[in-house]
């Protein structure tokens, strides 16, 4: 049986020396902003090598060239020359 976890961002990613830390947050469900807004919870992280994350970038970047290929997602540029991804 393999576990599970859901998540809607990674909240933080921290780096100390050869070691790399990845948070992953939800929307809670009982906590809100002013506006009413659900606010993140930490729901779990991840610790790993740098070199398995580097490698992970890789993996990521493969998956984000084919989506963007298949037209589910599209690249701009912000004011500031940021990359920005955005879902169609």
């Amino acid at each position: 049986m393999t576990d599970e976890l859901y998540s809607d961002v990674i909240r933080n990613i921290t780096v100390s020396g050869s070691v790399v830390r990845i948070d992953f947050a939800s929307m809670a469900v009982d906590k809100v902003n002013d506006d009413g807004v659900p606010l993140l919870d930490h729901r779990q992280r991840v610790v790993m090598p740098l070199d398995g994350f580097v490698r992970s970038y890789e993996e990521i970047l493969k998956i984000i060239n084919h989506l963007e290929e298949q037209g589910v997602i599209s690249r701009r540029e912000d004011g500031e020359g940021a990359t920005i991804i955005d879902g169609k």
